[in-house]
């Protein structure tokens, strides 16, 4: 029997990506995106995220726009109760 190795998949907010900006967060929130760049996670965004983003200053929104498009998975979300 073979083993599939499948990488760890984190889910991020729209907070993770201003965190970079933030000097509470900043140390954290880059390293995070640093890892994801460097293959260890892929990142789970929801389709909301890029229209929250839309909002944001440029470099927040450069954060996402920045990491490997095979390295970050887009959920789609759906209202509660019905079917997608």
């Amino acid at each position: 029997m073979t083993t599939v190795k499948r990488s760890l998949r984190i889910y991020a907010d729209t907070s993770v990506f201003g965190g970079c900006f933030d000097d509470e967060f900043t140390e954290d929130s880059v390293r995070l995106f640093e890892e994801v760049r460097e293959g260890h996670f892929v990142l789970v965004v929801s389709n909301l995220i890029f229209d929250e983003l839309e909002l944001a200053p440029d470099e927040v929104r450069a954060v996402l726009a920045g990491l490997p498009p095979d390295r970050v998975e887009i959920v789609n979300t759906t209202l509660e109760g019905t079917k997608e």
